[in-house]
């Protein structure tokens, strides 16, 4: 290989996020395929959050071995075996599809297998940034993360609702399947140093198994990470339950192109708030980024029930998610920055555990309470048909208007609660910043 690789520092961040984010959009094709395939087939809201339901399971048995392998064998290697995962889950998807045999529960098989790879993967990828990017760029970082994550949102659906009539499901796989080469090519030029020994790994050197629950006792002995963790959990079941009612409900005003170009609005929002995150670094107090965004993302969201047309939707929906990307980048700065990089993958196994323990619930109350109560209710004949059928609208899937604006209302609730709490609201001076440097 030439003099010039592999790539080290901050450039070698930038290659590895571009190949990443390449490899997500190409992923949120074949998964607005996927979504669109489910709903047009079974036209149920509960078989459609049945897929995030099962794409969100693995986590809790994987996050925790995953952030110890990370911290314990060469993160690159991690990633790219994560990577080739799943493709093959993806391959095995197309092959179903060319046969004519793909059926709802192969949905669910193979979104749990890429969604455990992709497990494998992130604890890795989180320890890997502070290895490579300055401190004081963590907070910039931290934003190009949350567009790796967002951008997706705003290019999958409108590319894929545009094609999807010329190619089919099976020719959004295979571009899938191309822009994976693109992440493993990006991994395979850049390396990834190792961690310098620190005094917090030097304790925490044990037995797998005691690896496993290091992480836990390192949060535990700092009650205001713990408390971060609990808002992050309640953040993240009300937007698991808004990613699964979003698709249903905008379906029901309008034809997967329409579908397309909400999700694609919503994303641009998303993405806006990366860039203005990435650019902006956020605040120089991140608990206040995370609370302060977070009651204006509930009360947006609030809002976005009352609204029956999809691009209403769409106006509303953009201005409630502008400060999602600002909040989780706030919030990952903040361990970036105060984890020791040598327990960083068994920090943010556990992390990641918690965060998103609660993800399986809000994806499976979300059908569950769409197609069994909320949209009952406000049927022409329904309960609340003349009350708040007045605000919500009475039809099919309105219901789910009244479910979004007590999304909303848990959200602002839980910002509430974490801002009368001094322990969380005192977070980013209660711990001192951790020492980032590498062994080599």
């Amino acid at each position: 290989m030439s003099k010039r690789f592999p790539l080290h520092g901050a450039t070698a961040f930038l290659v590895i996020w571009l190949g990443q984010v390449v490899s997500l959009i190409g992923s949120g094709l074949t998964r607005f395929g996927l979504t669109l395939w489910v709903l047009q087939h079974t036209g149920s809201v509960t078989q459609f959050s049945l897929i995030l339901f099962f794409s969100a399971l693995p986590g809790g048995l994987i996050i925790p071995i995953a952030g110890v392998l990370s911290d314990r064998f060469n993160r690159r290697h991690l990633m790219i075996l994560s990577d080739t995962v799943a493709a093959l889950g993806t391959v095995v998807a197309l092959l179903l599809i060319l046969s004519g045999q793909l059926a709802v529960w192969h949905i669910y098989v193979i979104t749990t297998i890429q969604t455990a790879a992709s497990l494998f993967q992130r604890p890795a990828y989180m320890a890997a940034v502070p290895l490579l990017v300055p401190q004081a760029q963590l907070g910039r970082a931290s934003g190009l993360l949350q567009v790796a994550t967002t951008l997706p949102d705003i290019v999958s659906p409108v590319v894929a609702g545009a094609l999807i009539g010329f190619i089919g499901l099976e020719g959004l796989i295979t571009i899938d399947l191309v822009t994976f080469l693109c992440a493993l090519l990006a991994l395979a030029l850049a390396a990834i140093p190792k961690p310098a020994r620190s005094a917090a790994g030097a304790a925490a050197q044990a037995s797998f198994a005691q690896d496993i629950v290091f992480g836990w006792r390192y949060i535990r002995a700092r009650p205001g990470f713990l408390l971060l963790l609990l808002y992050v959990a309640t953040i993240n079941l009300a937007f698991a339950m808004l990613e699964a009612l979003l698709p249903p409900l905008i379906l029901s005003m309008g034809d997967e192109r329409t579908l397309g170009s909400v999700l694609s609005l919503f994303g641009a929002s998303l993405l806006l708030g990366s860039l203005i995150m990435a650019a902006w670094g956020g605040p120089q107090r991140r608990v206040s980024g995370v609370l302060g965004f977070g009651f204006g993302v509930g009360a947006g969201i609030f809002l976005l029930g009352w609204q029956s047309s999809p691009w209403l939707m769409a106006a509303a929906g953009f201005i409630a998610l502008l400060g999602v990307p600002i909040m989780s980048g706030c919030s990952q700065a903040l361990w970036l920055q105060k984890v020791e990089p040598d327990v960083q993958g068994r920090v943010s196994g556990i992390r990641l555990l918690i965060g998103t323990s609660t993800l399986p619930a809000g994806y499976l109350l979300a059908g569950l309470l769409a197609d069994h109560i909320f949209n009952p209710l406000l049927t022409p004949t329904g309960p609340l048909a003349s009350s708040l059928g007045v605000i919500f609208g009475v039809g099919p899937q309105r219901g789910i208007g009244l479910l979004l604006a007590a999304i909303g209302v848990l959200i602002v609730l839980a910002t509430l609660a974490g801002l009368s709490s001094a322990r969380l609201r005192l977070l980013d001076s209660s711990i001192p910043d951790a020492a980032l440097a590498s062994a080599d």
